[in-house]
């Protein structure tokens, strides 16, 4: 299940980063929000919307992944 977290996550990061750097340099390209016809700010604001969510998964994800692991097997110090 962390695994699909981590992975929406990753993917929300990389489109809404992208429609964000697309929209900043040609106003009129919205990409995958340009349906809903919303204007530049709020279009804008639903693609940083998205970022952040992204970010908050993959870290989520993150954590879950790693409380799933099983910690490693340290070996004790040799003595001299």
């Amino acid at each position: 299940m962390g695994v699909l977290i981590l992975i929406a996550g990753i993917v929300g990061v990389g489109v809404g980063g992208q429609g964000v750097i697309r929209l900043l340099f040609d106003h009129s390209k919205t990409g995958l929000l340009g349906g809903l016809r919303l204007g530049f700010g709020w279009t804008l604001a639903g693609y940083l919307l998205m970022v952040v969510v992204g970010l908050a998964l993959g870290g989520w994800g993150d954590r879950l992944q790693k409380s799933r692991q099983k910690p490693a097997r340290r070996t004790p110090p040799e003595r001299r």
